[in-house]
């Protein structure tokens, strides 16, 4: 018998009907995005050309004033036009921001070969190559036998010493330049932390340290002897203790973070001195890591079933540092004594702890700052500083720091030693130039939360006794300054307590602040600053266990029966009427007041139907509503501008949107209007490719140097984290592009962020730390969109939070806006659930719908009706503020999507049919074989 052709037909149906599959999970998962990425702009492409340049422009300006000059001993910077050898990985692959959500692509970025090359450096181009071909894919030493940490997505790829040979050895390279720039750099993202052992020679490095390669390269180049500068390629703060060890013979380093496309330019321009070097760190760079108050606190751990120990049930943090995060714990162990013993090889006590404090950054120039005038008026604290540029050759920019110190109690409420409390960057200022800027304090904003005032109740207070401001350079140089040196401190004495109650709450406060959060804490160990941080010990230096659950924990419960419960509504029952006749359309609601009633009546137009498809299709766009003459919106990932890796791929002509720099090198600008401005550019880019939304910025923190997405988040600080996030907010929402602030809240790790994680902390830790910079983006931004993140809080997942999303947010704070959910990844992101606790938009291309049962209740009209409200009212005050009309696109795309499908189920199907008739065919033939034999 011939080979029966039914199994090839068969073949080709059950590949069809994969593809069909993938087509309709992957196309209709990134549909939108793909509509605008495929079109490119939506405007005349004199307007999109200028838009883009505009964009290249300001990633380059961000760079010119993020990037920070670490070390420049014996002036070797700036660099005079010359030849230069450039060593490392990162040279030929350099890190532009990161991965995940927003990551874009490197295709036409400027590389560092280029920018050296603009700025009038001669570079080594045959090296270069070299080291492109010898690059490998896995090094010796990131790989170790045993070890049980997965860190195949960070190879390190330095070259081998050895193979500088012949025509590449080191003799002969210095003939061609003396001078070698050598890029570290160190990548990340979304969906992973980075690994914390599994490198160097026996596998218990962390990734941010370097590897064996990469130290054998900077020992060959100082015993050859080269003058060796050194890039720092990374958003992570990593261990850099290597520049100041003289086996390296490091002269100058400059941290560069993740430059965005165009931001190399800047660096050849730094290096060069066309631009001076301005930049301020936003992390506090420790010799060793594992000195980090979160270093353990951070990691990941499981909740197991206790009947069944393979049954992983969720993941928890405890956030046993409480408020002492970054250069709030250094400085404040400091404070105590805690490195007293400390002495290394850098040096002694604090010195062999912190390299680089939170705030540093050299210049080419010098620069004096004094206060000039400070005192207190009505609750602010006002400041004159004056700032003389005292170099005479370079202008340059400096950045003014202000500090506070507010009075501690042992055992009372937790402080930091001392809090940033104000900053400003300063113009250009040329050499011998003076110029004065005007900073001020709320006192209102540097009380701490205790949970035990106002009789148990909560409240943010400022306690008796003296408040310390001090001008410092950075995070640390307040320890040497003379309390009495009126020219870098002011004291203001307080004599009476200050408690911001339901008889006298904050200003910026909507309602009054209080307790909300009570089941945080989950009985977990707290680290305090009594007796000198004497409990560190236990709470932040070691190591946290897995728990095993029994069924009848309350923790089992809420994982596994409660994850996906709604929670009651407990909002106003509003007027349930649907369908109504139509008589506002969206057009009518620009400018339209959140209070107006307009606003009930346009609502009242939208069908049940509505409501639910409104609420529960808005992945990457908002979807048509008929009945309110809605059209479709388009919303576009993330931190690092709107997202056109499909743009650059395609080698659109008429890109419009930039991949810029990580958002770390955004807050080392330390420059609001620079960033302001930036949000303003993104607006811009908006407007001209038809986007309404962007899913950004990031205002979580960088809790640990290892979690995954610092990239996208600003800094370790509350506060600058918070003023740059609003500048971003303010400028975008200028533009007419509305924003979703993320990860809100306590997304401050990738590890278990999809299962179920949950973090448990204090009030203050909640509201001091990690909740501040979201209240800035509100408060003083105006944000008018946040996105929930996977993270559970109190046992709840956050989306489903009616105390956070509902009581804070919108009651403390005044937010007005919609809340759309990350990416729908499971049952507990159940909509009803969200819209009850005062979420309003699911995340999803696929239809999520609000509970049938709760939908025809009147409850579940009012709770739809609140989310659409919230959703409108964001798209409306946006959409009134829009300077560039994009034009309306066809999408092709979607035609595209679902012909396609079409397709390949059509074919899955013919296939089928033609595979039945052949093995009917075939059968029949077999049958009559058999007889026949």
């Amino acid at each position: 018998m011939k080979k029966p052709k039914y199994r090839l037909f068969t073949v080709l149906s059950v590949v069809s009907l994969i593809l069909g599959i993938l087509m309709t999970t992957v196309g209709g998962h990134f549909s939108t995005v793909l509509t605008v990425a495929m079109e490119g702009s939506t405007t005349d492409k004199e307007t999109a050309e200028k838009t883009y340049a505009d964009g290249l422009a300001m990633n380059v300006e961000l760079e010119e004033e993020g990037l920070v000059l670490l070390k420049n001993e014996n002036q070797t910077l700036p660099l005079s036009t010359g030849k230069v050898n450039v060593f490392g990985e990162h040279a030929i692959n350099m890190v532009y921001n990161g991965s995940g959500s927003s990551a874009g692509s490197g295709k036409g970025a400027v590389t560092i070969q280029e920018g050296l090359k603009d700025a009038g450096l001669d570079v080594n181009e045959n090296l270069l190559s070299y080291i492109n071909k010898n690059t490998t894919s896995t090094t010796d030493d990131s790989v170790h036998e045993g070890n049980e940490v997965d860190i195949s997505g960070y190879p390190i790829n330095e070259m081998s010493v050895d193979k500088y040979t012949g025509e590449y050895s080191f003799e002969k390279l210095k003939e061609y330049s003396d001078t070698a720039i050598v890029v570290i750099g160190r990548v990340g993202g979304e969906g992973q932390d980075l690994p914390r052992t599994g490198f160097g020679e026996d596998g218990t490095g962390s990734y941010l340290e370097l590897n064996q390669n990469e130290k054998n390269l900077l020992t060959a180049l100082k015993e050859n002897g080269f003058r060796t500068i050194v890039l720092i390629n990374s958003s992570y703060a990593m261990e850099l203790g290597f520049i100041d060890q003289k086996e390296y013979g490091v002269e100058a380093a400059m941290w560069v973070g993740g430059p965005g496309i165009a931001g190399a330019t800047a660096i050849g321009e730094a290096l060069t001195g066309k631009v001076n070097p301005s930049g301020r760190l936003v992390d506090t760079y420790a010799y060793d890591l594992t000195t980090q108050s979160t270093y353990h606190t951070s990691d990941y751990n499981y909740y197991y079933s206790a009947e069944d120990a393979t049954k992983n049930l969720g993941g928890f943090s405890n956030y046993s540092e409480g408020i002492y995060v970054g250069y709030r714990w250094y400085e404040t162990a400091d404070a105590e004594g805690v490195w007293d013993n400390i002495s290394n090889e850098y040096g002694n006590g604090y010195n062999g702890v912190v390299q680089y404090p939170f705030g540093y950054g050299m210049s080419y120039t010098t620069f004096s700052q004094k206060i000039v005038s400070a005192e207190e008026k009505d609750g602010v604290v006002n400041f004159e500083v004056e700032v003389t540029n005292t170099g005479d050759t370079y202008a340059g920019k400096d950045v003014i720091q202000l500090y506070c110190e507010t009075p501690y109690t042992q055992g009372g409420t937790e402080k930091s030693k001392v809090v940033l409390g104000a900053f400003e960057k300063t113009e250009l200022l040329q050499p011998g130039e003076t110029k004065s800027y005007n900073l001020s304090i709320a006192l209102e904003d540097i009380a701490s939360y205790d949970e035990t005032a106002a009789d148990g109740v909560g409240a943010y207070v400022l306690d008796v006794g003296n408040y310390e401001f001090y001008l410092s350079e950075n995070a640390h140089s307040w320890s040497e300054i003379d309390v009495a040196d009126t020219e870098k401190c002011y004291e203001y004495a307080l004599g009476n307590q200050v408690v911001y109650d339901e008889n006298n709450k904050r200003s910026s406060d909507k309602t009054v602040t209080s307790n909300q959060f009570a089941d945080s804490e989950n009985d977990i160990p707290k680290l305090s600053r009594v007796d000198g941080f004497a409990n560190a010990k236990e709470t932040v230096f070691s190591e946290i266990e897995d728990i095993a659950l029994q069924k009848d924990d309350t923790m089992y419960d809420f994982l596994i029966n409660k994850s996906s419960e709604a929670g009651e509504y407990q909002g106003k029952v509003l007027d349930t009427t649907t369908g109504a006749e139509q008589k506002y359309t969206m057009d009518d609601m620009d400018g339209v007041a959140y209070d107006d009633e307009k606003w009930d009546e346009l609502i009242s137009q939208m069908s049940v139907s509505d409501m639910i498809t409104l609420i529960g299709t808005g992945g990457w766009s908002t979807p048509a509503i008929d009945s309110i003459g809605k059209a479709k919106t388009t919303d576009i990932d993330g931190p690092y501008g709107l997202s056109n890796f499909v743009q650059n791929e395609l080698g659109n002509s008429e890109s419009v949107c930039v991949s810029y720099c990580s958002e770390v090198v955004v807050a080392s600008t330390w420059n609001k209007e620079l960033v302001n401005r930036y949000g303003q550019t993104v607006g811009n880019e908006g407007n001209a490719t038809g986007v309404s939304g962007w899913y950004a910025p990031g205002a979580n923190l960088h809790r640990s140097s290892f979690s995954g997405r610092n990239p996208e988040y600003y800094s370790e600080d509350s506060y600058l984290s918070g003023v740059m996030c609003a500048n971003m907010v303010e400028g975008a929402l200028s533009r007419g592009l509305y924003v979703y602030v993320k990860h809100f809240a306590f997304n401050d790790q990738e590890a278990n962020r999809t299962n179920k994680e949950n973090c448990w902390m204090t009030e203050q830790t909640a509201r001091e730390i990690y909740l501040k910079p979201f209240e800035l983006a509100v408060k003083d931004g105006g944000a008018t969109g946040l996105m929930a993140s996977y993270m559970w809080f109190e046992g709840k997942w956050c989306g489903g939070d009616y105390n956070l999303m509902t009581t804070v947010l919108r009651n403390e704070w005044g937010f007005t806006g919609m809340v759309v959910t990350d990416n729908y990844c499971g049952t507990w992101m159940n909509p009803t659930k969200a819209i009850m606790a005062g979420t309003d938009l699911i995340l999803s291309n696929a239809s999520r719908e609000v509970d049938a049962d709760v939908a025809q209740t009147d409850e579940g009209i009012s709770a739809m009706k609140q989310s659409c409200k919230n959703i409108l009212f964001t798209i409306a005050d946006a959409a009134g503020k829009r300077e560039i009309a994009a034009k309306a696109g066809f999408d092709w795309w979607n035609l595209t999507y679902i012909s396609t499908q079409i397709i390949f189920y059509g074919c899955a199907a013919l296939f089928a049919v033609i595979a039945y008739i052949k093995y009917r065919k075939w059968l029949k033939n077999a049958v009559t074989v058999e007889i026949e034999e």
